[in-house]
């Protein structure tokens, strides 16, 4: 157990951050380079329009923001995650895969102990555009069951960012809002902790919502990148809620 009286930027070992090589994919690199330069001035109005019944951001006039946290749960990240939100005094939102809760009931219950939001990611981690309508509402379903999900407002992520404009209906149908993410630093592919804060930072504005990823994967440099991110929005004055508490537009 992390000493949660500790400063939460000194939280994380050097054992644990560097347990694990970083695999930087070849293309990572232009598309951060891209992403850096017109996003969110030009990409993301482009984004939105493959994504029109999406929640992309909340209301740009309130000094609120919220990490999200994708496909886990996860036995080595994911209580470390938590334990610096803890620290930090922060609500999020995790998008977590039914297969992984199913494994980790566990940590489902701590994160819903620590306050903490949570939405669907789907059963299996299948780009989610990939799948018929007929698999992709089984999958819904089953990993809502698999989570308890309920209430007036639930959250879905697709796997992959993308769905058929069938499936938007399908995840209408069933009562969920679709959620995507103006901070989207490309966590999930192990860039350096630096480049992951400094992309955050690019789109940490009021109502921003950031993607990030505490498991299926060596997320150590996200681990590492959470403080800096923190920092940065607390020296923009910005207070975090989970998604479903972060106001929308209109």
């Amino acid at each position: 157990m992390l000493d949660l009286q500790t400063p939460y930027s000194d939280l994380v070992t050097e054992e644990q951050l560097e347990s694990i090589q970083t695999d930087v994919h070849w293309w990572l690199w232009p598309a951060s380079a891209l992403y850096f330069a017109v996003y969110p001035e030009l990409g993301l109005p482009l984004a939105k329009l493959t994504s029109r019944d999406a929640v992309w951001h909340g209301d740009r006039n309130v000094p609120l923001v919220s990490l999200t946290f994708d496909d886990g749960p996860d036995p080595v990240y994911t209580p470390i995650v938590l334990d610096l939100l803890a620290t930090a005094g922060i609500r999020a939102t995790f998008f977590l895969v039914g297969d992984r809760a199913r494994r980790y009931p566990d940590l489902v219950y701590r994160i819903r102990e620590g306050g903490h939001e949570i939405g669907n990611h789907g059963d299996t981690w299948t780009f989610s555009h990939q799948l018929t309508d007929a698999d992709f509402e089984l999958d819904l379903i089953r990993t809502e069951g698999c989570l308890g999900i309920d209430g007036p407002r639930k959250l879905f992520r697709p796997a992959g960012g993308v769905l058929r404009r069938s499936q938007s209906a399908i995840v209408k149908r069933h009562g969920y809002e679709t959620i995507l993410a103006t901070g989207l630093p490309f966590d999930a592919f192990g860039p350096p902790a630096g480049w992951i804060a400094a992309l955050t930072a690019r789109s940490l504005d009021p109502g921003a919502i950031v993607a990030l990823h505490d498991a299926g994967g060596d997320r150590t440099q996200t681990v590492k990148a959470l403080p800096r991110i923190i920092e940065t929005a607390r020296r923009r004055n910005l207070d975090f809620v989970p998604v479903g508490e972060l106001p929308r537009e209109g």
